[in-house]
């Protein structure tokens, strides 16, 4: 698609992405984490980590749907990934929690 091929364009690479976008957590730039995350997801769909980092940030910035998801997608690929576990356990967690104090 046209974003990818302006990210190829761009020179962005995967690994940088992944790597800017570790730095971003750290220093708690969630915005931008997930923004780095998500453009190395889309160069390469394949990549964990680069989900990981992307679902990481969600949760940070409270979107516990989205992280969920990413987790769950991660865990389809690898069942046993400790991180996307304990992460979708805090989604989980997260949201029934929140559906049970607006009920």
């Amino acid at each position: 698609d046209v974003y990818t091929q302006a990210l190829k364009v761009e020179g962005a690479s995967v690994d940088a992405l992944v790597r800017r976008a570790a730095v971003h957590l750290k220093l708690g730039n969630n915005v931008d984490a997930a923004c780095d995350a998500w453009d190395a997801c889309q160069l390469d769909p394949s990549n964990v980590t680069a989900l990981l980092r992307y679902a990481t940030a969600c949760v940070a910035l409270d979107e516990m749907w989205t992280g969920k998801c990413c987790y769950e997608k991660i865990l389809r690929r690898n069942p046993s990934h400790k991180a996307a576990q304990r992460g979708r356990e805090v989604c989980l967690n997260a949201l029934r929690s929140s559906s049970s104090s607006s009920s």
